[in-house]
């Protein structure tokens, strides 16, 4: 932290003088603000108050303080849920809750042992004028209920700041260090020597240190927040914290008092500016994971997220829980953020425009940097931990943002789709790895057309054992294969049946049990793409190619074979081409998207299809595909004629009628006919074509969104399985596919060069200090150039 020191605000001018014992409750107020006590007695004699009621309880039982502390807890959690009308609820007597509760500590010489500080909260949370409110009594008991803590009066002193008494002081305390008319201490007003003493005297205890920084952000007292972080800066060895400022700022800004919230806010940009990026991160004793952004998500906070994320704060730290701290983020700030991440100028190693624009414009030469788009991501970094290097989880939260529906959008930003960019080029270099099975198809492939174009050159013996040397071949590679599914399958198979568990053990037990479900961590990714292209593409084509091998290539199975077989080739040697070619990739999801939504509609009217096919054939004597001779001959069955007329009436929807085929005997066969063309080959096919088009642009934004989702499945599926198989065989070398630090450099900085759309990691602003380490695709490139055109 870096703060302007003042030589003439130093201890050495700090008053210390003794404790007063008494106040003068006239100070302040010539005439009460409060309301009539008889007339709020009137009011609220008949109202029943939980609190008054705990209270009342507790004098009753004269508990002692080992047997109290579980009711002054159940007393702070009925307090911390109340609504402040009902703090400031007086009973029959005239008696307020605060004033209840002091005289009843008091008497039985309570103190708070376990950390439940409910005197704070209830002052936090009551309006009511104590100065004035029964002669100023509940000020007197709040000295006496320190009297033995030094300074005994810091309950007062919580009092004074909350009420903003306290920060007018420390205002009249700045100006009087500034006016040379008061280097005489006598001169000083005695209620700002008073109040700057207590103030002192507070801060040299760690806990109450924390207990006057609550109250100041409960308050939002500017003035007195600068004062006390200047003294914490220049003496920290004197003034020490329980709590990091950061983390106390977010707990009690949640209990900001009313019409304070503006001053809160200053507040607390003044703190988040003034903090360093680590101590934005800090943590704190009790929950040694949870940063303050953490905390300022689970209060929904989304001014303090705002902010925190601007400082630098980590969103790839993880909690005990191992949750991101962006369970509540808005989208539209997450995105804001994730745009401010990219820019014009190299902010990490230069802030000033001015001198950037003179290195551009006299130094090219020597940086070369003009037109450079600069990326920092740094905010992927977690918090530094016991003086470790930070971790970078960056695919972990891509993961998380992809399975959020709320933010799964931003999947396709630039900045993440640079990272998954970043990790695909390092996945390139194993893909023979991963895509072993198709490679060795293709070899299996060639391998059978060299065997029977040498077919006639050699015997038939060994043209059979040739073929079965490459049929035992491809089932090594079918074995491999079906072993790499099984056990991505098997990770399937066993999360589903713990999450069935779950469900029957939350049905089972009690309510108040159910909660403790909620703790248990989200389960690991699951794999989806790798299973699905195995079962469907790779293990049929492995299971062709032996029965290929095993039948003479004449034999009608053989045909069958080949038939099917070269379907599966072209569909899994395109896929592999997409691992290399993004457009390709591109096109192909393009595809899936239109044929699923076709797809859907053709489901959607099959009835109306299927019903214009049984009518047809009905009424239409030849409608169903059968030659004459078999139809007078009653060679096909009802239900094989049945599916050769919906299979005609599916080709008739593409607008092959074929009319003068069909024979007509009746005019309802001709009324049905005609109805049939307008409703399925112009309505149908044209409201299909329509669906499945739609807006060009609109499906290749869609088709760039499920190619991020499907190349962080790949990236996923393939880091999982290959970290098991490491488990399984140590002779094999690890697999690292991750960024940090390795490709982007411990700065986490790099920067783009649009014309040739390289990445370089920067270590700094000369070309000696950069390193290529990818390209970038042309979508994400224009999307980046996009926000720096809006944003900036």
């Amino acid at each position: 932290m870096s703060i302007s020191q003042s030589s003439q605000d130093t201890l050495d001018n700090i008053i210390d003088i003794e404790n007063v014992t008494a106040i003068n409750v006239e100070h302040g107020s010539s005439e009460s603000d409060f309301e009539d006590l008889s007339d709020l007695l009137i009011l609220k004699l008949e109202c029943w108050n939980p609190i008054h009621e705990i209270l009342d309880s507790l004098i009753k039982q004269n508990a002692q303080n080992l047997d109290m502390i579980c009711e002054i807890d159940k007393l702070f959690n009925k307090i911390i849920i109340s609504p402040n009308s009902v703090i400031d609820e007086l009973d029959k007597v005239g008696d307020c809750i605060l004033l209840k509760m002091l005289k009843f500590f008091i008497s039985i010489s309570f103190k708070d042992t376990k950390g439940i500080d409910v005197v704070e909260l209830t002052l936090n949370k009551s309006y009511l004028d104590y100065r004035n409110y029964q002669n100023g009594e509940v000020l007197v008991l709040l000295m006496k209920y320190d009297k033995k803590i030094q300074p005994r009066t810091i309950k007062y002193l919580q009092w004074q700041i909350l009420s903003r008494e306290g920060e007018e002081l420390m205002i009249h305390w700045q100006k009087i260090k500034q006016d040379v008319r008061y280097n005489d201490v006598s001169k000083i007003p005695t209620e700002v020597k008073l109040f700057i003493n207590r103030l002192h005297k507070s801060m040299k205890d760690e806990k109450h240190l924390d207990n006057v920084i609550e109250v100041v952000f409960a308050s939002g007292s500017l003035e007195l927040l600068k004062y006390l972080m200047k003294l914490i800066i220049e003496y920290p060895k004197k003034f020490k914290l329980i709590t990091p400022l950061i983390m106390n700022a977010v707990r009690w800004g949640v209990f900001v008092r009313k019409g304070q919230l503006e001053n809160f806010q200053k507040c607390f940009e003044y703190l988040v500016d003034v903090l360093s990026k680590d101590e934005i991160n800090a943590t704190d004793e009790e929950h040694a994971s949870t940063t303050a952004l953490h905390l300022a998500d689970d209060y929904n906070e989304q001014f303090m997220v705002q902010k925190l994320l601007e400082k630098g704060a980590s969103i790839t730290a993880q909690n005990e829980g191992g949750r991101f701290p962006i369970k509540n983020t808005n989208y539209l700030i997450l995105k804001q953020f994730f745009d401010t991440q990219i820019m014009k100028t190299p902010k990490r190693f230069l802030n000033d425009v001015s001198v950037w624009k003179l290195i551009n414009s006299h130094y090219s030469h020597e940086y070369n940097l003009n037109g450079f788009i600069f990326v920092d991501l740094s905010t992927f970094e977690c918090p530094v931990i016991n003086e470790k290097s930070p971790n970078f989880k960056n695919l972990k939260l891509i993961t998380y943002i992809s399975g959020t529906p709320r933010l799964s959008r931003l999947i396709d930003h630039p900045i993440i789709a640079i990272m998954l960019e970043l990790h695909w080029t390092l996945f390139m270099k194993h893909i023979l790895l991963d895509q072993i099975s198709v490679i060795s198809m293709l070899i299996t492939t060639v391998l059978f057309v060299i065997k029977y174009s040498i077919k006639s050159l050699i015997s038939q013996d060994l043209c059979e054992v040739l073929s079965y040397v490459i049929a035992g071949i491809t089932s090594v590679f079918l074995f491999g294969e079906i072993v790499k599914n099984y056990s991505l399958f098997h990770l399937m198979v066993v999360k589903l049946k713990q999450g069935w568990s779950k469900i029957r053990k939350s049905i089972k037990m009690p309510t108040n049990l159910q909660q403790e479900c909620y703790l248990i961590q989200d389960p690991p990714y699951l794999p989806c793409y790798q299973t699905v292209t195995s079962i469907f593409l790779k293990i049929p084509l492995f299971i062709l190619l032996i029965l290929f091998a095993v039948y003479d290539c004449d034999h009608n199975t053989c045909k069958q074979t080949i038939g099917v077989g070269i379907i599966l080739l072209a569909v899994n040697t395109t896929l592999l081409i997409a691992y290399y070619n993004q457009t390709v990739a591109h096109y192909v999801i393009m595809f899936l998207y239109v044929a699923y939504n076709g797809l859907n509609f053709i489901l959607s009217m099959f009835l109306i299809i299927f019903g214009f096919a049984i009518g047809l054939f009905m009424l239409i004597d030849n409608f169903r595909y059968e030659n004459t001779n078999n139809f007078k001959a009653g060679n096909n069955s009802d239900w094989e004629s049945i599916g050769l007329s919906t299979l005609r009436a599916l080709v008739m929807s593409t607008g092959e009628l074929e009319v003068s085929s069909l024979e007509f005997h009746a005019v309802t066969s001709y009324i049905v006919f005609v109805f049939f063309i307008f409703v399925i080959p112009i309505v149908f096919f044209n409201l299909l074509n329509g669906l499945a088009i739609e807006d060009i642009s609109m499906i290749k934004k869609e088709a760039m969104y499920w190619y991020r989702k499907t190349q962080l499945t790949v990236l996923i599926e393939f880091q999982q399985f290959h970290t098991k198989i490491n488990k399984i065989m140590k002779c094999i070398p690890d697999i690292d596919i991750s960024i940090y630090p390795n490709v982007i450099g411990d700065q986490s900085f790099i920067g783009i060069e649009p014309g040739s759309r390289k990445i370089f990691a920067m270590s700094g602003l000369k070309m000696e200090d950069r390193k290529l380490i990818g390209i970038l695709s042309k979508n994400a490139l224009m999307n980046a150039q996009e926000i720096l055109q809006n944003f900036h």
